[in-house]
C-alpha cells in the first residue's frame, strides 16, 4: 500500500481581474486580505490584432473634425448627387479666393497709386491753333459790302506814329496793281510782285529819327472823314446833359438814355418748358434807331452807345465764307516755322474760320474722319525744342475799330478736339517772344451710376469731325435753342438751318438775349457731361522784348527774301516790334499727371469686408449660406408634404 497523502489544509482564494498596461491582470487575494500581483515587468501578451483604418475611414474623422466649411458635406452625403453638389461649391468657392488673393497680391506689388504720374520717351505734341486778333484785311474789303467800315476807320491813309503805311493804299501805284482783286468781291490770291515794293529797305541808323518828322500824323477829325468829331461830341452833349447836376445815378433817366426795358416771363407765355423764376431784362443796348440797311456802318456808328464800340462788333458778323475771303492769309501770317529744330511751314497748318478772329490756322490737328493723319510727338523737353513760330500780323490791314488789340491769338488743345480761341486762348504781343510752358493732365473718369461721364457724347457742332467736349456740346445746346425758339443762329458754322440774327430785328434780338440770358442762368437743361477720357494742358506764359535792336538787322535779312510785303513793312525796328510776333510753345516736362477717377467699393471689396465681418462675429462663410439656403429648402419642401400628404394611410409598425 502507497504512503498515505498528507493532509492538505484548503485555503480559500479570491480572483481579482485588474487592467495594467491595457491588458487584464489577475490578481490573487488571500483570506487575509493581502492581494498577490504578478510583477510590473510582466506583460501578458494580447490575443487581439490592431487594425489600420482605411481612407475612407479617415476621410469621415477629417469630416468630423475639420473647421473648414462645406467638406464635411462632401464626405457625410448619403448620395453622390449630394457630394457632387456641396464639391462644385466647395471648389467654386476656393477659386474666387484663389483669384480674389491673386488680385489683392498682384495690386500690392504694383505699387499703384490714384494719382499717378508717368513718364515716356517721347509723348503726342498737342495741336496748336494761332489767329490774328484782326479778322478781315483792310485792303480786301475794297468794294465789298464792308467797305463803308473803312471810311469810318480812317479811310485808306494810314500815317499814324514814325510808320508811313500810305503805299500800301496808293491803289495808282504798281504795287497796287501787282496786289489786284480778280473781281469786284473776290481776292485771286497771293499777289505778284513784279518791280519790287519801293525800292526795298532803307539802311538805317537806328538813332536817326529824321524821318519820323516828315510823317506827321493827320488830325483825328480828318481822320475819320468828319464823322469821328461829330459823333463823339454829340456823345459828349448828351453824356454831358444827363450828369450834370448829380454824382449818382437815376435809374429811369439811365434806361430812357441807354434805351433799356423790363420783359417779363408773361412776354414769353408761350415757353413753358422753362421756369422764370426771376425777371428777364431785355436790353435795348442794340437799338439803332433809324437804321434800316444791315450795311449801313456810318449809321450804325454814329448810333453806337457803348464806350468800347463793343455794339458794333457784335454788328459786323461776316459768314465763314466772307472771313475765309477777307481774312489774312496763312503764308503771309506764317513766315517762319520750327519743329523741334526741323523746318515746317504754313501748309503744315489747317486753316478754319472763327467768328472772332476770322482765319484761323491749327498745327497737327486730327479729324476723326482721317484715321490715318499722323499725330507728331515730342521727345524733347525745354524751351530750345516744341513748336517756334514768327507771325507776321501786318499792322497797315488792321481796321482799329474792329480790333482794339494788334496781336495774335494762341490756342493750346489736344488734338481731336475743336479749337475755341476766344475761350481757352492766350494773347500774345507783338514785339514780344512768348514762351508758352505746357504740362499735359492726363483725367480718366467713370460712367453711371459713380460719375456723369460720357464715352461717346453727343457733340451739336463738328461731331461729324472732332471728338466731343463738354464745350462744343454746350455751344451746340445754345444754338439749337435759339434756332428753334428764335428762327436764327448768331454763330458761324452750325447744323442747324437757320439764318443769322438781325440786329434790326427786335423780335429776334429780345429772344436772343432771352436764350442767352437762360443759358448763363443754367436754365437751358443743357446735358452737356464731361467726357469720360480727356487730356488737358496747363500754360504758363512769359514774355520777352523781341527782337533785340542788334538782332532784327539779321532777322529782316531772312524775312524779307520769303515775303515782299513783310520787306516793304518793316522798315526800322519799332516797324519790325510793330508787325511782328514770336511764339514758342513746348513741353516743360514730358512727365505728366494721370487722374483716375476710381470706385470707392468694388465687389471683391464689398465681398472681403462682408465676408470678413461675418467670420468674425457670427463665423459665417459663403458655404453657411448655402447651408441655410439648403435648410430653407428643406423646411419647404417638408410643409408642402405635410399639407399634400396628411391625409394618406400611413403603414404601421409593428
Amino acid at each position: 500500500m502507497g504512503p498515505t497523502p498528507a493532509l492538505v489544509r484548503k485555503t480559500q482564494v479570491t480572483v481579482i481581474h485588474s487592467s495594467y498596461g491595457g491588458f487584464e491582470e489577475p490578481v490573487v487575494s488571500l483570506p487575509d486580505g493581502t492581494n498577490l500581483e504578478r510583477p510590473p515587468s510582466y506583460v501578458q501578451p494580447s490575443t487581439d490584432v490592431k487594425k489600420h483604418k482605411t481612407l475612407s475611414e479617415k476621410l469621415h474623422d477629417f469630416a468630423d473634425d475639420t473647421t473648414a466649411h462645406g467638406i464635411p458635406r462632401i464626405i457625410s452625403r448619403p448620395n453622390y448627387l449630394s457630394k457632387l453638389f456641396w464639391l462644385i461649391l466647395v471648389i467654386g468657392a476656393f477659386y474666387l479666393f484663389g483669384s480674389q488673393g491673386w488680385e489683392i497680391v498682384s495690386d500690392f506689388y504694383s505699387y499703384n497709386t490714384k494719382i499717378e504720374l508717368v513718364t515716356k520717351r517721347e509723348i503726342n505734341f498737342p495741336a496748336v491753333t494761332v489767329c490774328n486778333l484782326n479778322r478781315m484785311a483792310r485792303s480786301k474789303l475794297l468794294g465789298t459790302r464792308f467797305e463803308g467800315i473803312i471810311d469810318i476807320d480812317g479811310g485808306w491813309g494810314f500815317d499814324e506814329g514814325e510808320t508811313n503805311y500810305d503805299w500800301f493804299f496808293d491803289f495808282s501805284s504798281d504795287w497796287w496793281n501787282a496786289y489786284s482783286y480778280a473781281g469786284s468781291y473776290g481776292y485771286s490770291g497771293s499777289p505778284s510782285y513784279s518791280g519790287g515794293l519801293g525800292g526795298g529797305r532803307k539802311k538805317r541808323n537806328l538813332m536817326d529819327n529824321d524821318d519820323a518828322e516828315a510823317d506827321m500824323p493827320l488830325e483825328r477829325s480828318k481822320r475819320m472823314g468828319g464823322s469821328y468829331s461829330s459823333s463823339y461830341g454829340s456823345y459828349y452833349n448828351n453824356y454831358y446833359y444827363y450828369n450834370q447836376g448829380s454824382y449818382g445815378y437815376n435809374y429811369n433817366n439811365y434806361y430812357n438814355y441807354y434805351g433799356g426795358s423790363y420783359y417779363y416771363y408773361y412776354d414769353f407765355a408761350d415757353w413753358g418748358y422753362y421756369d422764370f423764376s426771376w425777371v428777364f431784362e431785355y436790353d435795348n443796348y442794340y437799338d439803332w434807331g433809324d437804321v434800316t440797311d444791315e450795311n449801313d456802318w456810318q449809321g450804325f456808328y454814329d448810333a453806337s452807345t457803348s464806350e468800347d464800340f463793343s455794339d458794333i462788333l457784335d454788328v459786323i458778323n461776316p459768314t465763314a465764307e466772307e472771313l475765309q475771303l477777307y481774312g489774312h492769309e496763312p503764308d503771309d501770317f506764317i513766315i517762319q516755322c520750327t519743329f523741334d529744330k526741323r523746318m515746317c511751314n504754313y501748309t503744315d497748318f489747317r486753316m478754319f474760320q472763327n467768328r472772332h478772329y476770322g482765319n484761323c490756322f491749327t498745327f497737327n490737328g486730327k479729324l476723326q474722319d482721317e484715321p490715318m493723319s499722323v499725330v507728331r510727338n515730342s521727345s524733347k523737353a525745354g524751351s530750345q525744342y516744341g513748336l517756334h513760330l514768327t507771325l507776321f500780323i501786318e499792322q497797315p490791314e488792321y481796321i482799329g475799330l474792329l480790333t482794339p488789340d494788334s496781336g495774335v491769338r494762341v490756342d493750346v488743345h489736344p488734338n481731336d478736339v475743336f479749337s475755341y480761341p476766344e475761350d481757352t486762348g492766350i494773347s500774345a504781343g507783338t514785339g514780344q517772344s512768348t514762351a508758352i510752358g505746357i504740362r499735359q493732365t492726363e483725367l480718366t473718369r467713370l460712367e453711371s451710376p459713380w460719375g456723369e461721364c460720357t464715352s461717346s457724347g453727343i457733340s451739336y457742332l463738328y461731331d461729324q469731325f472732332f471728338s466731343y467736349t463738354q464745350r462744343s456740346c454746350e455751344k451746340g445746346c445754345l444754338l439749337e435753342t435759339m434756332a428753334d425758339r428764335c428762327s436764327c443762329v448768331t454763330e458761324i458754322y452750325t447744323t442747324f438751318d437757320a439764318p443769322k440774327c438781325s440786329f434790326l430785328n427786335s423780335t429776334q434780338q429780345r429772344c436772343r438775349q432771352l436764350v442767352e440770358e437762360l443759358f448763363n442762368n443754367d436754365e437751358l437743361n443743357c446735358v452737356c457731361p464731361t467726357p469720360c477720357h480727356e487730356f488737358a494742358y496747363n500754360v504758363q506764359a512769359t514774355t520777352t522784348l523781341w527782337p533785340s535792336e542788334r538782332y532784327e538787322e539779321h532777322l529782316y535779312s531772312r524775312v524779307s527774301q520769303k515775303n515782299e510785303i513783310v520787306a516793304q513793312v518793316l522798315q526800322n525796328v519799332e516797324a519790325t516790334r510793330k508787325n511782328l510776333a514770336r511764339v514758342k510753345v513746348y513741353f516743360e516736362d514730358l512727365n505728366y499727371q494721370s487722374i483716375e477717377q476710381v470706385k470707392a467699393h468694388t465687389l471683391y471689396s464689398i465681398l472681403g469686408s462682408v465676408g470678413g465681418l461675418m467670420g468674425l462675429y457670427v463665423g459665417i462663410s459663403v458655404i453657411t449660406v448655402f447651408e441655410f439656403i439648403i435648410l430653407i429648402f428643406d423646411i419647404f419642401y417638408h410643409c408642402l408634404k405635410v399639407i399634400f400628404c396628411r391625409k394618406k394611410v400611413q403603414p404601421v409598425v409593428t
